[in-house]
């Protein structure tokens, strides 16, 4: 019998960039189903819908960057770190 590890294929991370998102939210919000825009594009529906739940983030980022930079941000976050996160910048920042 085959391990778990063996049978199952490493998914890789794929990129999507801010005109993607702003391509697929447009596309949902003209009536195109999530499953279709899923299928079409070889993405997962959650991710489909997790750009759907951010599509307030997403178009902000969009309004704040030019066209030329569309491309090259594919996450949208807070600009205030969780507390983990900051603890661990500031270690790297004093080389600790």
């Amino acid at each position: 019998m085959k391990s778990e590890k063996e049978t199952k294929p490493k998914l890789k991370r794929k990129f999507i960039s801010l005109k993607q998102k702003i391509d697929i939210l447009d596309q949902l919000n003209n009536g195109k189903k999530l499953a279709v825009i899923a299928k079409d594009l070889e993405l997962n529906e959650s991710t489909i819908r997790t750009i759907k739940q951010n599509e307030s983030k997403i178009r902000n980022a969009v309004m704040s960057r030019s066209l030329q930079n569309l491309s090259k941000s594919s996450r949208v976050k807070d600009s205030l770190l969780p507390k983990p996160e900051k603890c661990l910048m500031i270690c790297i920042e004093d080389g600790n």
